[in-house]
């Protein structure tokens, strides 16, 4: 019984890349680039902390099937992960199997398991990090300190497990936010100012507006899928109630505050603390003493879950007409020229294949120059489709 939530998981990451669905920005292509870059002689320093372009870069076989099929496999840890920490909470198996189920089905595992991003990475070692902690294993060290190299609200998480650690072990405690003060000082040596990492990220933010929020977020997420009905059972555990509150309090105020904000699907920036609610609410449907209400409100959640799945699958960024032209970009001789189309283009230079010198290969210009520039040369159009068309420069 414990095993099928796997297979429920696998089953639905399966669905999705039958159903074509492989992005939802450009960033999944800038990340795997950024990882190619790193291992062919770039920066550490970049605008995303470095564990997914050090960790991605290894195994980096071709740029658009190995980051997906990664994410799949991290997906089905999380999950683990998050039947570990349930099983740590309660002690119950079902409990934890239940937490599992709801897990498999939720849009936080789902979507992003399919999607070479940092927050499959995030969220495992978050609930790994956390699970060590209740569980007073001395690994939550080091599941923290990796924590604190993906994304930047694992330094909120990695100050309250700090504080919680300096408990149980003094000043070793400190051990886990060795990653932030390295990058603290790396950012001074790259940009000249200690908090320059924090003017790359805000510096790109449009005027903020409450719907950026990411408590704002959360409570969308939450309230569409019920999820927030695990809020009520916080109290369940002390230690994972400061972590959560903590946590979603102060990363809200610190992102408001600074105007490091999401620039584009803002939905996903309180999404990790709905994920966190899936152990309470998996408690929550056990307590409920008539079974008729239960299984009622479990189906209720289990749909507005699998809803959710769905809606935020159904539109893929990266299409396959960018996977069947990059292909036969591969296959060119000679420099080609490609209209950029914003950042779509980035698609391309993932589906056409790691063997490609993109600076020796393509040359690219916007959308609108480049039909100009096509009025005006006679270049021989080497390969058409109903998005693409790429031309011969030599």
């Amino acid at each position: 019984m414990k095993y099928l939530p796997f297979i429920l998981l696998l089953g639905i990451q399966l669905y999705f890349l039958n159903g074509e669905f492989y992005s939802i920005s450009a960033d999944e292509a800038g990340h795997t680039l950024d990882a190619q870059a790193f291992y062919d002689g770039g920066s550490l320093f970049g605008i995303w902390l470095p564990f997914q372009k050090v960790f991605l870069g290894l195994f980096l076989f071709d740029l658009f099937w190995t980051p997906r099929i990664l994410s799949m496999v991290f997906g089905l840890l999380t999950l683990g992960a998050l039947m570990l920490l349930t099983d740590q909470l309660f002690k119950n198996e079902k409990i934890t199997i239940t937490a599992g189920f709801l897990g498999s089905i939720f849009m936080g595992l789902t979507v992003f398991s399919m999607l070479p991003l940092a927050e499959i990475y995030f969220f495992f070692f978050l609930l790994m990090s956390i699970y060590l902690l209740l569980k007073e294993s001395d690994w939550v060290i080091l599941s923290t300190i990796i924590l604190t190299s993906i994304r930047f609200e694992g330094w909120v998480f990695a100050l309250i497990i700090c504080a919680v650690l300096y408990k149980r072990i003094g000043l070793k405690a400190l051990i886990v936010l060795i990653f932030p003060l390295f990058w603290v000082i790396l950012s001074y040596f790259e940009t000249g100012s200690l908090l320059g990492f924090v003017d790359q990220v805000s510096g790109r933010k449009r005027i903020f507006t409450q719907k950026d929020s990411v408590i704002y977020n959360f409570l969308l997420i939450g309230v569409n899928s019920l999820s927030i009905l695990g809020v009520f059972y916080l109290a369940k555990n002390k230690v994972y109630a400061l972590i959560f509150l903590f946590t979603l309090i102060t990363w809200t105020l610190a992102t408001s505050l600074s105007g490091a904000m999401a620039t584009h699907n803002v939905w996903r920036v309180g999404l990790i603390w709905n994920v966190l609610l899936i152990p309470l609410l998996a408690y929550l449907l056990w307590q409920i003493k008539w079974k008729i209400p239960a299984y009622l409100l479990a189906g209720l959640i289990g749909c507005l879950f699998i809803m959710q799945s769905i809606k935020y699958s159904s539109q893929s960024y990266t299409k396959i007409e960018d996977i069947n032209a990059g292909r036969e970009i591969a296959k060119l001789e000679g420099k080609i020229l490609m209209p950029r189309y914003q950042w779509e283009y980035s698609n391309l230079l993932i589906t056409s294949g790691k063997q490609i010198d993109y600076k020796e290969k393509i040359e690219s210009t916007e959308g609108y120059d480049y039909l100009i520039l096509m009025q005006k040369a006679n270049l021989p159009l080497v390969y058409e489709n109903n998005k693409w068309k790429v031309y011969k420069l030599n």
